[in-house]
């Protein structure tokens, strides 16, 4: 009895010689063919070399894409310019950000993918483009940097301008407290945009901030202006002074008081317009389908003596002609709001009283021609 489990459990169990052998098989083809790749991994990335947010770690990862640009540059002169543009101050964006405060400058901020199956073309046909190089170099007040997502320092900067999707060119201006976004384009919109019209974007992006400075120097003119004035002023002006901020005081008052009589006007308007709109909305909503025969044929007749015909359901109401008239005079470009309408033979008018009146009980079924008048004529 003791000998026979132990030859059961084997003859339960299926041999694992054959199964062990094409396991090391698969092991060994799958090592093959993914050699190439994890060899190209290690040199694109390297263990550890990326990791880290520290001055070192980033600047070494800007200098990586400033390396892989210039070896995508086809010309001397378009390598030239790329150094220029990106290689010139291959700082990590805490640096770059500290510098371009200091000097009241923009950041160009590039974010790939060297993953990408475009990653590289998308490069070329920006980045390297002569017209953005040659502007980018002749700017003093545009710093500008790329790096890739798989670094430390680039998956930070994703984080901090919510990428969606790459790449993503991002023109940014840093302060002191905070960096504002500009000019953001990512992911297919920025595969597919032309050189020229992304040179376009950067361009009116930095004159709004060359403006911005411009004005911000000439507040600070302005103030030193008016302090030194101040510190000029004796006694004997002080009187003059009053008497000018009391006519400023005055001034603004009616400006204030201009300005509050054009928005109480505007919003009586929109008030007016939001009215009407109401009305022809309620009028195409109470309006039925015209029916293609029977019913109720009406002829109105128009001020202007222009007939319009329509069929109506026996019982709809005297409302529903008056909807059908907004709707027409809406659509038409009349300019009638408040209808009168009324019938020759025998001679009737309908008041607004009677617009729950069905058109059999008005007496103007199965036809009629009515008189339409414009009630504010």
């Amino acid at each position: 009895g003791t000998t026979q489990q132990p030859v059961e459990a084997a003859n339960n169990n299926p041999p694992r010689g054959g199964v062990a052998w094409w396991l090391r098989v698969v092991t060994l083809v799958l090592r093959i063919v993914l050699w190439p790749l994890r060899r190209l991994m290690l040199l694109t990335f390297p263990d550890g070399a990326y990791d880290g947010l520290s001055p070192a770690v980033t600047a070494k990862a800007v200098q990586a894409f400033c390396s892989q640009l210039l070896e995508l540059a086809t010309t001397p002169s378009q390598t030239a310019l790329a150094r220029d543009a990106f290689g010139s101050s291959a700082l990590g964006f805490s640096a770059l950000r500290a510098e371009a405060v200091n000097s009241s400058s923009l950041m160009l901020v590039y974010l790939h993918s060297p993953l990408q199956r475009q990653a590289n073309a998308t490069l070329k046909r920006l980045l390297l483009d002569e017209h953005i190089l040659s502007y980018i170099n002749g700017q003093n007040n545009l710093s500008t940097m790329g790096v890739s997502i798989h670094t430390a320092q680039g998956d930070n900067l994703a984080q901090m301008l919510s990428v969606t999707s790459y790449p993503v060119l991002a023109l940014l201006q840093p302060t002191q407290r905070d960096v504002q976004l500009l000019f953001k384009a990512q992911g297919p919109l920025l595969q597919e945009i032309a050189p020229l019209s992304l040179l376009g974007y950067i361009q009116t992006s930095v004159q709004r901030h060359r403006a911005h400075l411009d004005q911000a120097e000439a507040r600070r003119i302005a103030r030193e202006q008016e302090a030194e004035l101040r510190r000029e002023q004796d006694a004997e002006y002080q009187e003059t002074l009053r008497q000018d901020q009391e006519r400023q005081r005055l001034r603004q008052e009616v400006l204030e008081t201009e300005r509050k009589r054009q928005e109480e006007f505007e919003e009586e308007q929109q008030r007016l317009v939001d009215e009407e709109q109401n009305k022809l909305q309620k009028a195409k909503d109470l309006l039925q389908p015209e029916p293609s025969s029977g019913g109720t044929r009406i002829r109105f007749v128009l001020p202007n003596g222009k007939k319009v015909n329509r069929r109506f359901n026996s019982d709809e109401t005297v409302a529903s002609l008056r909807a059908f008239l907004a709707v027409h005079c809406e659509e038409n470009s009349l300019n009638i709001k408040n209808f009168g309408l009324s019938t020759s033979y025998p001679k009737k008018s309908y008041e607004e009283s009677e617009n729950e009146t069905t058109l059999e009980d008005a007496g103007i079924s199965p036809q009629a021609v009515l008189m339409v008048q414009d009630m504010d004529a």
